[in-house]
């Protein structure tokens, strides 16, 4: 059974080897000076943060959707820039969360961001430049206990991003997908005043980052055309190890069968 595992192995090693590269290679960075930038969920937590480096860096802001989109392109110019942040986490059982919470976990967080995406893609396209930037989440590479409905609408983010990194790199569009640890905003605040204790413990495993950081972060990898931003770079190793562990899910499986007989 063991010589199952040497592709998952070498995937792994392969992904670190990348990574590693990535870092000493040198970059080219895209000026953002006199660009048009909107950013969804700027005014608080990663959002506010990117809008403000944005900004900074000479880009124009618009905050809206579809139809304002497209007035604030008559009135403003064409995009450049779209990083989609706005969303909310919410952890529960995921049988005590009502199927309405369940629901509007995917409303804004998966078709809040395909909204904006849908209205900005075509003009993004017909000047074959641009950039895109999602906002998704550890728990869209993993799942976390107590997170059923938040993970599933990340997981649909990274799955959509990843097929438009496809379909929008012969048009000169990059997509980012952005993978921030814990944040502290009042977003974050917010959710941890029910999220279950199993949750929290879990969660602060990984530590507590300012907005300002990953915003940078972000910004940073977005302007290099890298794929993949994050601060916790290993969480981009667990669908690999996903793989490992689901050999040893067997074993013990077999072993909790055999205790309850």
């Amino acid at each position: 059974m063991w010589w199952l595992l040497w592709p998952a192995v070498a995937a792994a090693a392969l992904l670190i080897a990348g990574t590693l590269l990535g870092r000493l290679l040198p970059r080219r960075h895209t000026a953002l000076a006199g660009r048009h930038v909107l950013v969804t969920g700027g005014s608080s937590g990663i959002g506010r943060s990117l809008a403000v480096l944005c900004a900074k860096q000479g880009a124009h802001d618009a905050a809206a959707v579809r139809d304002a989109i497209f007035r604030a392109e008559q009135e403003l110019g064409p995009l450049y820039f779209v990083a989609c942040c706005a969303g909310f986490a919410l952890a529960q059982r995921c049988e005590e969360m009502p199927i309405a919470t369940h629901r509007r976990l995917m409303e804004v967080n998966y078709f809040g961001v395909l909204n904006v995406l849908h209205a900005a893609v075509p003009g993004l396209k017909a000047r074959r430049e641009g950039r895109i930037a999602v906002v998704t989440s550890l728990g869209g590479v993993v799942g976390l206990w107590g997170f059923t409905g938040y993970c599933a609408s990340k997981y649909a983010l990274v799955g959509l991003s990843h097929t438009l990194l496809q379909e929008l790199k012969p048009y000169g569009v990059g997509v980012t997908l952005c993978y921030p640890p814990d944040t502290d905003t009042p977003g974050f605040e917010q959710e941890n005043r029910t999220k279950p204790e199993e949750t929290r413990l879990i969660c602060e495993t990984a530590g507590l980052f300012p907005p300002e950081k990953v915003a940078q972060k972000l910004l940073d990898d977005v302007m290099a055309g890298t794929i993949n931003s994050t601060l916790a770079r290993e969480v981009l190793l667990m669908p690999v190890f996903r793989l490992v562990v689901a050999f040893f899910h067997r074993s013990w499986d077999g072993i909790v069968r055999d205790c309850m007989r």
